[in-house]
């Protein structure tokens, strides 16, 4: 971890510098806002949960996990915390018996079925009447995300990095590939905001499934280290020590069970109460994996509703962009499912149409702009296509796309693989086609 760096961007979310790559994990203009913007809202969920209760997820290149807990952040935010009676929820009894470990769920709403909705009108009324049903006929939402990095620190650092800054004052970072982009003097308002049972829920997955684990000694330093020390949440931090200290986890220090008690329930009881009842109800699965993505999916045979490919770019690593991971990716997408990258690299738009995908474009409301690519099985799902400027840009040498044929080369031998290929390849130029064409860019 000594070769990333942390910083706020401009939406005042976390952002991380990549000293090896020089690359950055998520967009200087917001890490937040481009999990919304590229990957969340093009994946029209509330479409989908129309007709299905149930819903995979595969989120290739997790990171700190904004794409994650973006979507994660709807599902609290706008659907039904359901119910099914008034009783009260138990926490694990390993907690102190000095206090009380029942928590009270029923202050939200005493309705028949005990619910309650939280939105922001951007649901239609045919939505909620359907989760209304849904609820009544006491069906539970089964969602379940693996979520896959290389990194293991970062996977446990996620849930615990502050959800967003509502104004921040912008400051020079020192890197030059960040400080391009920030505004420095200037106040930015974030447009979206987490909501803390999103970490919670991450949090209290990763601690279950590392245990003891969860605390090695390198992570200890981390997050007690001067670097991280702004970017880490003291209530997210005290949570952590309370959820470890309820699983009967002996903490590294000694820790007065009365102070994590008090702080637990100074700040963040209530969403802890929501998350549980959310638990409770539901079947949330978050299954955090620490392994190469290609070795991941070739030992298994899930298929997934929607996949995040939010991967460094092709030129840092082409490993997660070859024609035959995409085949790979093919055989893990359901047949109404969708791939959304950031993507708009040739290389990557003709990989996925050459394993027979249909791909078209993500459009960014925010950015006034086409800012990524989306895949499919079916060609409906596609809402903005691909022009025909576009489609031939594919056949100029840009578009030679990358290839792993046995999935386990390392990321130089692919790359210098397509070097070799363009180099020897008689296609015309992208260059040469951008300067000579001469029809309508957007014509489709």
């Amino acid at each position: 971890m000594d070769n990333i760096i942390p910083f706020y961007t401009n939406d005042g979310s976390v952002g991380l510098y990549s000293i090896d790559d020089n690359d950055i994990f998520h967009s200087v203009y917001g890490a937040l806002s481009e999990a919304y913007d590229k990957f969340v809202l093009p994946a029209n969920f509330n479409y989908f949960f129309k007709d299905n209760n149930e819903i995979k997820i595969l989120d290739l290149c997790f990171g700190i996990g904004y794409n994650s807990k973006v979507f994660l952040n709807e599902i609290f935010s706008k659907n039904v915390f359901l119910t099914e009676n008034n009783e009260t929820i138990h926490t694990d009894n390993n907690f102190n018996n000095k206090y009380s470990d029942k928590i009270d769920t029923n202050k939200i709403n005493k309705l028949k079925y005990n619910f309650s909705i939280y939105s922001n009108n951007i649901l239609k009324k045919k939505f909620f009447k359907k989760i209304i049903n849904r609820e009544k006929k006491c069906d539970k939402l089964k969602i379940k995300i693996d979520a896959i990095d290389v990194n293991e620190n970062l996977m446990k650092l996620s849930p615990l990095l502050k959800t967003c800054t509502a104004f921040l004052r912008q400051r020079m970072t020192g890197i030059d590939k960040v400080d391009k982009y920030i505004y420095s003097g200037k106040k930015f308002k974030s447009k979206y905001k987490l909501k803390n049972e999103v970490n919670l829920l991450i949090l209290m997955s990763i601690v279950d499934k590392y245990g003891q684990e969860y605390l090695s000694e390198t992570f200890c330093e981390l997050i007690k280290s001067k670097k991280w020390h702004n970017f880490i949440s003291e209530d997210m931090r005290h949570f952590m020590k309370f959820y470890i200290s309820s699983k009967g986890i002996c903490l590294p220090q000694s820790n007065k069970m009365s102070f994590l008690h008090n702080i637990y329930y100074k700040y963040i009881s209530k969403s802890y109460k929501n998350t549980l009842k959310v638990l409770e109800n539901n079947e949330i699965s978050f299954n955090g994996i620490i392994d190469d993505a290609r070795h991941f999916l070739l030992s298994n045979d899930e298929i997934y509703d929607f996949i995040f490919l939010d991967a460094f770019s092709p030129k840092k690593c082409p490993n997660l962009w070859t024609f035959d991971f995409f085949k790979l990716l093919y055989s893990h997408l359901s047949e109404n499912g969708k791939i959304l990258t950031y993507s708009n690299s040739p290389a990557v738009r003709n990989a996925f149409i050459k394993n027979n995908f249909y791909i078209g474009k993500i459009y960014n409301d925010n950015e006034n702009r086409y800012t990524g690519t989306i895949a499919v099985k079916n060609a409906d799902l596609i809402k903005y296509k691909l022009s025909k400027y576009e489609y031939g840009l594919l056949n100029t040498r840009a578009g030679i796309m990358y290839s792993d044929k046995n999935l386990n080369d390392s990321n130089e031998i692919i790359l210098q693989r397509r070097i070799n290929d363009f180099n020897e390849s008689t296609l015309i130029s992208a260059t040469k086609y951008i300067n000579d064409f001469k029809g309508d860019k957007n014509e489709i």
